[in-house]
C-alpha cells in the first residue's frame, strides 16, 4: 500500500492551520513555471482539493454561527437529509433553528378528481430515529419546528425518554402526535407553538401545563370557538403570554369568560380573522353549471356578522381578565392594534391606551413570507380539498 503524500499526509490539525492562514488572505498571485495564478478567494480554491478538505473549510467559508436549516422532503428524503447533517460535526454544531417538514403538497398532475379524494403519502417511516441523534449532536440548537411527523417507533420513544435537549428554547409543531414527549425532553423550553386541535390535545396541553419554564404559548386554530378556548385555557393557567392565531367563529367579546380561565396571562394576542365556510367552492369546481357560489359580497356579509370595534374588544378583555396588562388584536392583512392597561391595587381597570403595533407570532418571526402565505392558504382552503 502506497503511503499518502502531499496534503493527504497531513493530519487535520495541520490542514486547519493552513485554512486559518488562507482565511486571512483576500487576494494572491503566484506563478509555477510558466503558469500564473490570480485568485481572489484562495480559501475557496483550496476547499476544492477534495471532499475531506471541503468539510474542514466549511466553518471558514460560511458563517455558520446562526444557521437556519429547513428540510422539505418526502419521507425518504428527510431520512437522507438528517443523516447528512448528523455526519457533519460543523453543521450540527452551528444549527440554531431546524425545521423538518414532511412534504404533503399537491402532486404536479393533480386533477379535479384528486382534489375530491386526495391521496396522501403514507406516513410509515420513523423520522425520529434520525432526528434524535442530530438533536443530541446540536448544542446550539434553540428552535425546533416539526410538521406532519406522525410515526415514532418504540425504540425512538425509549431514546427520547432518555434524552435531554438543554439548548432548545422553542418548539413549533404541526400535526405531531408525540409532542408531549418532546416537551418533556426540553428542560429549558420557554416557548411552545402548535396547530390546534393537535393530535392528543389533552396529553400535549398537560405537558405544557406541567413544564414550569414555558411562559409563551402560541396556538393556531382553523376555527376558534368558545368550546375550543375553554378547553385550551383550562391547561394554560401558568402561561404569561398567549397568542391565539387562525380564525374565529364567534365574537371575541362573547368568549371572554373562556379566555379568563387562563388566569395568569398578562399579554394576550388574539386573531380577528373571521372563519368563512368554504364549502361553496365545491360549486365552482364540481358543479360548473351552478351560479350559486359565494361571491365577494357574500364573503363580506359573512365577515361583518362578527365585526367588533377594537376598543370595545380590548375593554371587555381587560375587564374580564384582571391579570391582563396588554392585548393585541391581530388581523391577517390590516394593521394590528395593541392596547395597554393601567390598574389600581385591586386590579380594577383605570385607563386603557393604544400602544405600539402588535407583533406577529413566532411563525412570522422565523419563516419567509412565501412560507407564511402557504400556511395561510392551507388553513383557509386546505380543509376543503382534504374534505375536513
Amino acid at each position: 500500500m502506497e503511503e499518502a503524500s502531499g496534503l493527504q499526509s497531513l493530519n487535520d490539525d495541520c490542514i486547519t492551520i493552513i485554512i486559518e492562514k488562507l482565511a486571512g488572505v483576500t487576494h494572491t498571485e503566484w506563478s509555477y513555471g510558466d503558469k500564473a495564478c490570480n485568485s481572489k478567494d484562495p480559501l475557496r480554491e483550496f476547499s476544492m482539493t477534495d471532499s475531506h478538505i471541503r468539510q474542514l473549510c466549511i466553518p471558514k467559508l460560511f458563517d455558520l454561527g446562526d444557521m437556519i436549516v429547513r428540510l422539505y422532503r418526502r419521507q425518504a428524503g428527510l431520512v437522507s437529509g438528517l443523516e447528512c447533517f448528523s455526519a457533519s460535526s460543523f453543521i450540527a454544531d452551528s444549527i440554531r433553528s431546524l425545521k423538518v417538514c414532511r412534504d404533503i403538497f399537491l402532486p404536479d398532475d393533480a386533477t379535479y378528481e384528486w382534489f375530491a379524494n386526495p391521496k396522501k403519502e403514507e406516513n410509515n417511516i420513523d423520522i425520529f430515529a434520525k432526528l434524535i441523534p442530530l438533536l443530541e449532536k446540536s448544542p446550539n440548537l434553540a428552535h425546533l419546528r416539526l410538521s406532519h411527523l406522525k410515526c415514532m417507533s418504540v425504540d425512538s420513544r425509549t431514546a427520547l425518554q432518555a434524552s435531554q435537549f438543554t439548548s432548545i428554547r422553542a418548539l413549533h409543531f404541526v400535526d405531531v402526535p408525540e409532542a408531549a414527549r418532546l416537551i418533556g425532553a426540553c428542560p429549558n423550553l420557554q416557548l411552545f407553538c402548535t396547530s390546534y386541535p393537535c393530535p392528543k390535545p389533552k396529553i400535549t396541553l398537560k405537558a405544557v401545563a406541567k413544564h414550569t419554564g414555558i411562559k409563551y404559548v402560541e396556538l393556531d386554530c382553523n376555527l376558534w370557538s368558545p368550546k375550543h378556548l375553554s378547553d385550551v385555557c383550562a391547561f394554560l393557567k401558568n402561561v404569561e403570554i398567549l397568542y391565539l392565531s387562525g380564525e374565529i367563529k364567534a365574537k371575541i367579546t362573547g368568549m371572554v369568560d373562556e379566555i379568563k380561565i387562563a388566569s395568569s396571562v398578562q399579554t394576550l394576542y388574539i386573531t380577528t380573522d373571521v372563519w368563512i365556510d368554504t364549502s361553496y367552492l365545491n360549486k365552482i369546481y364540481f358543479d360548473q353549471s351552478s351560479s350559486g357560489y359565494m361571491d365577494a359580497v357574500d364573503d363580506m356579509k359573512e365577515e361583518s356578522r362578527l365585526h367588533e370595534k377594537p376598543d370595545a374588544v380590548a375593554t371587555a378583555l381587560f375587564q374580564a381578565c384582571i391579570a391582563l396588562t396588554k392585548v393585541g388584536l391581530i388581523p391577517r392583512f390590516d394593521s394590528a392594534r395593541t392596547y395597554t392597561a393601567e390598574r389600581d391595587d385591586n386590579g380594577a381597570l383605570l385607563k386603557m391606551s393604544e400602544a405600539e403595533i402588535a407583533p406577529r407570532g413566532e411563525t412570522y418571526c422565523i419563516y419567509s413570507p412565501l412560507e407564511r402565505q402557504l400556511e395561510w392558504w392551507d388553513r383557509r382552503w386546505g380543509r376543503w380539498y382534504r374534505n375536513e
